[in-house]
């Protein structure tokens, strides 16, 4: 995950053109230090976020009752409003 980066940068300075990224939530979270690189050098990448609730799940493994073998409590499910 966060892969996404790495790639979008080496498109840009192999081909000198614009490059779009299309990432989730969670690997989006794991290489926005990568896009310092890419305002630094001027390079034409645009970044598409998907929320795909990944970003969610880390907090969900974070929380109290998990790790140690142990499996935190299921979220509820979510509820919609009519």
């Amino acid at each position: 995950m966060g892969m996404w980066a790495g790639l979008a940068i080496g498109a840009a300075v192999a081909t000198g053109g614009p490059v779009v990224a299309v990432t989730g939530d969670g690997a989006a979270g794991f290489a926005l230090g990568e896009l310092e690189a890419v305002v630094r050098h001027g390079l034409a990448v645009t970044v598409v976020v998907v929320n795909s609730m990944m970003g969610a799940s880390q907090g969900f493994q974070l929380r109290p009752g998990a790790g140690a073998g142990r499996s935190a409590p299921p979220c509820p499910a979510p509820t919609t409003t009519g």
